[in-house]
């Protein structure tokens, strides 16, 4: 497995420190979710400069977040002190040290930096996690409909990963993962997932000389249930 370590780096840079939660994460999550209940217990994956931690202290969740690196892990822990015993730094394509019983786990575009092999580990270690009708939310997963994907300038490390952007959105990011939906479907089924919900998304960055559309930004958004 190819644990994704760039970020690591990225965050020791002071770059990528987004701290607005992400919209469709939050529309996903009241509408699907129901944050709104007594004792919600979440975990998000990746949870990076913290963005979405005060949309989930509204709700008064019982938060818990696993990150890669561990320069945000402590940044985030400064920001955050009633979540720090619940922040982790760790590799959750191997082990998430966490009991199970989690209401929601949620992903935003931290999951899909990593191979494939890599992301099945990580997609079945959240299965265990979720007790049953839990939720898994994951957004702005990338689509093999994003221009990065046909992209030369970079290392083609098996048949949904590409990697070492020389150029582009993903220059400097490591390892990025793009699914088409029989792809994505396959690893959340793998996995015991059932899909409730399953969106595409494009967005299509027009020359303002001409017609020609210059790129193509693509990914899906979905939300996985536990059942039995």
């Amino acid at each position: 497995m190819t644990f994704s370590m760039e970020w690591e780096n990225i965050y020791k840079n002071h770059a990528h420190l987004s701290i607005w939660p992400w919209s469709d994460l939050v529309s996903y999550v009241v509408r699907y979710a129901r944050p709104d209940r007594k004792g919600m217990r979440v975990l998000e994956v990746g949870f990076g400069a913290g963005a979405n931690i005060p949309f989930f202290a509204k709700f008064q969740a019982d938060f818990y977040g696993i990150d890669g690196s561990q320069t945000i892990v402590e940044v985030v822990r400064k920001e955050y002190p009633q979540y720090c015993a619940n922040l982790i730094c760790g590799d959750f394509t191997r082990e998430i040290p966490f009991d199970e019983g989690f209401d929601l786990i949620v992903d935003r575009s931290a999951i899909i930096q990593n191979d494939t092999a890599a992301m099945r580990a990580a997609v079945s270690l959240i299965y265990t996690k979720l007790r049953n009708g839990g939720k898994f939310i994951g957004i702005d997963w990338f689509s093999t409909k994003h221009s990065a994907f046909a992209q030369k300038d970079c290392a083609v490390v098996d048949d949904y990963t590409r990697a070492s952007f020389k150029s582009g959105y993903f220059c400097g990011l490591g390892n990025v993962h793009f699914s088409n939906r029989a792809h994505l479907i396959e690893l959340l089924s793998n996995a015991n997932f059932e899909i409730e919900k399953l969106e595409h998304k494009t967005y299509e960055d027009y020359s303002l000389e001409n017609e020609d559309i210059i790129y193509i930004l693509a990914s899906w958004n979905f939300v996985a249930t536990r059942k039995g």
